[in-house]
């Protein structure tokens, strides 16, 4: 995560006052100074640093609830006004992605691709992180009428979207894509064979959604 000035502040501030306080009251030596100030002071900047990201992630799990019921606006408004708070940049990419997420479910492909094009462009994703981006920006693609781009990054993100495919937080979606890049590759017997699997595996509400606009998709190229 990159530590802004105001943070690297207070460690200074903190460490100084420490320092000031261990000299002239209980007479110790630098040594000892240092060894205390680390252990009291860089645990301290960690567990605040973890409890401020931890509350974030309890604002974005609540959150979610709203894309499950169907209100991506009012989703959006909360990912949006959490950006303007957050600090750090994991935690700001995070944020960022989930925002896509709500913009994709909002149909608002244009303004998901704007932000997750940024996202593929930095170095520190984590893989994780780095699925979701690339998940989402595929599904963008392909509903913003770009499925050259879909297809030429999700073979690009092929060894990524397979080690999460059988996650429980990407692999309903991750099966979505892989039945709809069939589709636009004209794979129908295949991409009807994955659609049954994936029926059977996955029952959210939000999946059964995506599955029935598959079929129908299926159901007309087999007329054609």
């Amino acid at each position: 995560m990159k530590r802004s000035p105001k943070l690297f502040a207070v460690i200074a501030f903190t460490s100084a006052i420490l320092t000031i306080i261990l000299r002239r009251y209980f007479h110790m030596d630098s040594t000892a100074i240092i060894l205390c100030v680390c252990l009291i002071v860089f645990p301290g900047v960690f567990l605040i640093n973890l409890f401020y990201n931890l509350s974030y992630l309890n604002k974005i799990k609540k959150a979610s609830k709203l894309l499950d019921e169907g209100r991506a606006e009012e989703y959006i408004i909360v990912m949006t006004n959490l950006l303007k708070t957050a600090k750090g940049e994991t935690l700001r990419n995070g944020l960022q992605t989930n925002l896509s997420a709500g913009y994709i479910e909002a149909a608002q492909y244009g303004a998901a691709i704007n932000i997750l094009e940024e996202l593929t462009k930095k170095s520190r994703l984590n893989p994780s992180l780095k699925t979701a981006v690339y998940l989402n920006l595929c599904t963008s693609y392909l509903h913003f009428e770009q499925p050259e781009k879909a297809i030429a990054l999700y073979h690009q993100s092929h060894d990524l979207f397979v080690k999460y495919k059988n996650s429980k937080e990407y692999g309903g979606n991750i099966a979505i894509l892989d039945i709809n890049i069939a589709i636009q590759e004209k794979k129908y017997e295949q991409a009807s064979q994955m659609l049954d699997i994936a029926q059977e595996k996955y029952s959210g509400p939000r999946f059964q959604k995506d599955f029935a606009k598959i079929a129908n998709i299926l159901k007309a190229a087999k007329t054609i």
